[in-house]
């Protein structure tokens, strides 16, 4: 025999109170003192009672959905990142709904085809979706955009700041006397990544570096493992290599560890981007450039909550500030 479900007239009942007091005290919206908050909350946890969150999102247009798009989760900094960004929507009862799309030829069908629920924001890192189509397809008004991809001030848009510690890791390189650079980057089809590596050639050139190699990988541990021979066969041959990203720089370390002579930093220094735990390793101690995480993590979280308190509100442009941690992997 199914058990029966305990509804808000049950909680209502028992507690002496109208529906109505019920729905304002779990929604939160609306006048309900806090004497019969205290009461409906103390009958709904004796009773076993949850609100039903579709039923709520009917009633309030909100659901608590956070989409998050991304390409996929190769690098390692993806691991802390997302995962303290879920932390932080679950904390303001929200709920996020990951979608990934490396391997979709068209993302846009795709995303037509399975999104069959509505969220409340969409913050979106993948490269290969535009703002007006997170616009469109999410039916959203203003999504937030992490993939440098602003387009038109139709999304709020987080970007870091990476010139100044891009331009003090090229500096830093010229006075170590390290002339001869090799680059090994991530998608080169990803805006951010295109804006990465030219305003590091930028600045090494004007510190008069010479770039010797520049290949892309895929932000992959196993990428930069695979790639090291051919940086290293370059000639000149590299008294440095910069990757834009410290997964991919770890793997280049553990190839000249184990498959060279060369000694760390006193034949190649290894530079990395991202600066996530590993890179403090002592097997590692790389030299790295941080993004401030907790500051992203803390702006996109209220860039969610504005969009759902004031869907119209004017496009927001934040910029996070970024340093380079210097290790002795230089």
């Amino acid at each position: 025999m199914p058990i029966k479900k305990v509804t808000s007239h049950d909680v209502a009942r028992v507690a002496g109170v109208s529906r109505t007091v019920v729905s304002r005290a779990f929604s939160n919206q609306g006048r309900v003192s806090q004497k019969n908050r205290e009461l409906v909350m103390r009958v709904a946890s004796q009773l076993g009672y949850a609100p039903d969150a579709i039923a709520q999102s009917l009633h309030t247009g909100k659901t608590g959905f956070v989409a998050v798009v991304v390409n996929h989760f190769h690098d390692l900094s993806d691991l802390e990142f997302f995962d303290r960004l879920v932390e932080q929507l679950q904390n303001s009862n929200r709920q996020a709904v990951m979608i990934r799309l490396e391997g979709i030829e068209d993302p846009a069908s795709y995303l037509k085809q399975t999104i069959s629920y509505h969220v409340d924001s969409a913050v979106v890192f993948a490269d290969n979706i535009s703002a007006r189509t997170a616009k469109d397809l999410f039916r959203i008004a203003t999504p937030i955009m992490l993939n440098g991809l602003a387009g038109d001030a139709l999304c709020d848009a987080l970007n870091a700041d990476e010139a100044p510690s891009l331009q003090q890791l090229a500096a830093l390189m010229a006075q170590k006397g390290q002339r001869q650079v090799a680059v090994l980057g991530g998608r080169s089809s990803a805006k951010g990544e295109q804006v990465r590596q030219q305003t590091f050639l930028t600045h090494a050139a004007a510190q008069q570096l010479q770039i010797v190699a520049q290949l892309s990988g895929d932000y992959s541990y196993q990428s930069g493992f695979k790639l090291a021979p051919q940086l290293l066969a370059a000639q000149p041959a590299p008294q440095a290599i910069f990757c834009t990203a410290d997964s991919m720089a770890m793997g280049v370390m553990d190839y000249i560890r184990l498959h060279t002579p060369l000694r760390i930093p006193q034949d190649v220094a290894v530079y990395g981007f991202d600066d996530i735990p590993m890179a403090a390793w002592p097997s590692y101690q790389l030299t790295s450039v941080r993004r401030d995480i907790s500051a992203m993590i803390a702006a996109i979280v209220q860039l969610v909550e504005l969009r759902s308190s004031s869907p119209q509100a004017a496009p927001q442009q934040v910029t996070i500030p970024t340093e380079l941690v210097v290790r002795a992997s230089c």
